[in-house]
């Protein structure tokens, strides 16, 4: 697993097409996204060392910030516990506090399905939030994750095989095209936080936030080369709307 740590102002060359990048930002939130993909990858994460400062010689988690919903949180440990501000528009909308950063953060995410309820994978409110969601996401993508959306979406019902999603990228792999795809939907999850299927140890399968499984696939294994994905209505709206593909 390869992954570039770049500053917002530096361009990466074309030699670097197809490997996946984190913004190098003064908030440290780098190292929340870069913890993040390795966690999802199977390493385990010792959050208190990604996250902490320096102590006395320990590490303690005072700070983080993640998206949501299309917030922003951020959470700092305080001296009666820790607080949480969801932003939007640059503005602190919801503030919550818990004994530790993590419970604040969870607080946080209530009040904001409280105010947007459970999100929906089918309708219009699906379709306005997945457009959402891919404008906050595009930034982050690269061109090959770009061709697999388009490939995607241009394939006859919308079905597609792993196979065929790296051959749209240029992966040498289908298991690579389904990490990059899968990074695609966890990004989605950010802001627009669905229930998606689980694996038998409880994680999350990102590329369910993309797509469903194709006909006869649903019951057979996801890590075959050729598992078909069927792409979800509210994600082909929002290619759509955004220009990311063309119907003519």
């Amino acid at each position: 697993m390869i992954r570039l740590v770049v500053r917002r102002d530096e361009t990466l060359g074309s030699d670097f097409a197809g490997v996946v990048w984190v913004a190098l930002d003064a908030s440290n939130g780098w190292k929340l996204a870069l913890g993040q993909e390795l966690q999802a990858a199977g390493h385990s994460i010792d959050w208190n060392k990604v996250m902490g400062q320096e102590n006395g010689g320990l590490q303690t988690m005072t700070e983080r910030t993640e998206n949501y919903r299309g917030y922003v949180l951020v959470a700092r440990a305080a001296d009666l516990g820790a607080r949480c501000w969801a932003w939007k528009d640059n503005t602190p909308i919801h503030k919550a506090v818990g004994r530790t950063v993590g419970e604040a953060i969870v607080t946080a995410r209530r009040a904001i399905d409280d105010e947007l309820g459970v999100p929906l994978r089918d309708g219009a409110e699906a379709d306005a939030a997945y457009t959402e969601a891919l404008v906050s996401v595009l930034p982050r993508l690269t061109a090959a994750q770009l061709k697999m959306l388009q490939a995607h979406y241009h394939a006859p019902d919308r079905t597609i095989t792993a196979t065929q999603l790296a051959e749209a990228a240029g992966y040498a792999s289908y298991s690579g095209a389904n990490l990059q795809y899968g990074f695609i939907g966890k990004a989605i999850l950010e802001t627009y936080p669905m229930e998606v299927e689980k694996r038998r140890d409880g994680t999350p399968i990102f590329t369910f936030a993309l797509a469903g499984a194709g006909g006869a696939e649903r019951n057979g294994d996801m890590n075959d080369a050729e598992w078909k994905w069927r792409m979800l209505p509210a994600l082909a709206h929002a290619l759509l709307a955004l220009g990311i593909v063309s119907d003519k």
